[in-house]
């Protein structure tokens, strides 16, 4: 991979702004944006929109699909932003650990605000009465960065560029 193609994945639960920061910050940095819903599987959306949790055994096809997208990246030298959950350790260690150039930032926000963002977002797959089961899922990370989520998207972008030492000079 060279020195200016990166891989960087914005990670935590449904409703925390994984997309919109993500979309903004990769296209202030000119690099590929990639929404890790698209990945899934047909029968994991049909599992989501009849809100049915998925399970371990569901995400792993998901995690694989996405891990070959994150291989291609790095063999193609594209420089890319992934939005995907990787709600427990182990998916984690599945994208981020398996491959050294990709780094991971996690937003994390209260319980209450991702339900007000839920209940405002444009039709979608995921209902919320599933985040129930995401913030039961999740596990605090051990690794990369985590930001507040409760902030604007810009102000989020800001922070993590300055974090990712990616401020453009000039």
């Amino acid at each position: 991979m060279s020195e200016r193609s990166q891989v960087l994945i914005i990670a935590g639960v449904a409703g925390v702004g994984k997309t919109t920061v993500g979309r903004l910050l990769a296209i202030d940095l000119g690099w590929e944006f990639c929404e890790g819903d698209d990945f899934h599987p047909p029968g994991n959306l049909q599992k989501m929109v009849a809100g049915v949790p998925l399970t371990d055994q569901d995400r792993w096809p998901w995690l694989q699909a996405l891990k070959d997208e994150l291989g291609r990246a790095i063999r193609e030298e594209r420089s890319l932003v992934v939005a995907c959950s990787l709600l427990r350790k182990s998916y984690r260690k599945v994208l981020i650990n398996d491959f050294d150039p990709v780094r991971a930032v996690f937003l994390q926000a209260e319980e209450h605000l991702i339900q007000e963002r839920l209940s405002r977002r444009d039709p979608h797959f995921f209902p919320r009465e599933l985040l129930q089961s995401q913030l039961e899922t999740w596990e605090e990370p051990e690794e990369g960065i985590v930001v507040d989520a409760s902030q604007a998207p810009a102000e989020i972008v800001r922070e993590l560029k300055k974090k990712l030492g990616l401020e453009k000079e000039g």
